[in-house]
């Protein structure tokens, strides 16, 4: 029995032995650990000593994986096997045939073990509930004197892209968007409220790595200017100008049909046209600044139009929480008679970034 154990033992500690992957650079160092990915011509490498650690490729020497890897290469395509880093700077994947395929560093866009490519690439299931990537906030005001008032401000915005790794073109993006005021004032007795809730929720299909086609729904409701609920719906044509690490730029271009119902009974159905961006600009490692404007001109309606637009400022003050300052701007060119066109919101509370 004690000879098995030792057998046992001996082998665990082989296998995690056959695991640890050694990284040689070319002043000499080595470290050993695990690799993460390799994309922008940058290595991610988990070192048991010094933990995640990014090494630009030229300086790394050679490297033999214990994993199998993805090798993404420009033309399209993805090559899978035991990969090592040759001193030439080749990369080498051994494949399950035993056959060797080697490929000149200048020609891969990304690596990935296989296990990470198979959970997030073109093979992942597709779950409508996962790979989500955005922030939640919330704030509260509170008054106390000749004057009572209180006000709640909750928030979310979240991208879903599928597939969701650097060097794969997307299919697949899901744009989520939640903004609720609860404002509760009480002057001499007499209590008001201005209530505020807008969601939103646009699917675009990628037809080509810039190109989509989307669809959209939105409803809103908006106290302020007696309106019970807008429901808007939609699609078009959409192009991602800007698609870089710190910046993001779409336009988009389409037809809406929008149902109004009003606190005084009034219906409105209108058709409308579409223009709309979005900006997304990661201003510093520590500051985000995202907005969108979408714009209505009527089309049943002459010279009537509507616009909305968020903007929303956010400061780091953790990995997972924020400070975030939004600006919300809801304008009708023909409101209800008496009421004003414009319903701004400004609302600053913390975030939580998922």
């Amino acid at each position: 029995m004690k000879r098995f154990s030792l057998l046992l033992l001996a082998l665990i500690i082989s296998r995690g032995t056959t695991r640890a992957e050694v990284l040689v650079l070319r002043n000499g160092d080595q470290l050993t650990g695990s690799w993460v990915r390799v994309t922008g011509e940058k290595i991610l490498f988990k070192s048991e000593a010094l933990g995640d650690v990014s090494l630009p490729m030229s300086k790394v020497k050679t490297m033999a994986s214990t994993t199998p890897g993805v090798v993404l290469v420009k033309t399209g395509e993805a090559y899978s096997g035991r990969l090592s880093l040759l001193e030439s700077g080749e990369w080498e994947l051994k494949g399950e045939d035993g056959g060797f395929r080697r490929l000149d560093a200048s020609t891969v866009v990304a690596i990935y073990p296989l296990e990470i490519y198979q959970a997030k690439g073109e093979e992942a299931p597709f779950r409508p509930f996962h790979n989500w990537q955005g922030k939640a906030n919330v704030g509260y005001s509170l008054v106390r004197g000749n004057r009572d008032a209180s006000t709640i401000s909750l928030g979310v915005n979240g991208t879903r892209r599928f597939p969701n790794l650097p060097g794969l073109n997307e299919r697949f993006r899901t744009n989520y968007l939640l903004t609720m005021l609860f404002a509760n004032t009480r002057t001499s007795g007499v209590r008001t409220s201005a209530n505020s809730i807008t969601t939103s929720l646009r699917q675009d299909y990628f037809f080509s790595p810039t190109n989509f086609a989307f669809a959209l729904g939105q409803l809103e409701h908006i106290q302020a200017q007696d309106l019970n609920l807008r429901q808007t719906y939609g699609g078009g044509l959409g192009r991602d100008l800007l698609h870089r690490p710190r910046l993001g730029l779409q336009f988009l271009g389409g037809m809406t049909y929008v149902r109004e119902a009003f606190q005084n009974a009034d219906l409105r159905r209108n058709a409308e046209a579409l223009v709309g961006e979005k900006l997304s600009w990661r201003v510093s490692d520590g500051v985000n600044f995202e907005n969108y404007l979408n714009f209505y001109p009527s089309v049943t309606d002459a010279g009537e139009y509507r616009v909305d637009t968020t903007s929303t400022l956010g400061i780091r003050v953790s990995s997972r929480l924020s400070f975030n300052i939004t600006l919300a701007d809801r304008f009708v060119s023909r409101p209800l008679p008496g009421l004003e066109k414009n319903e701004v919101i400004l609302t600053a509370g913390l975030g939580f970034n998922f």
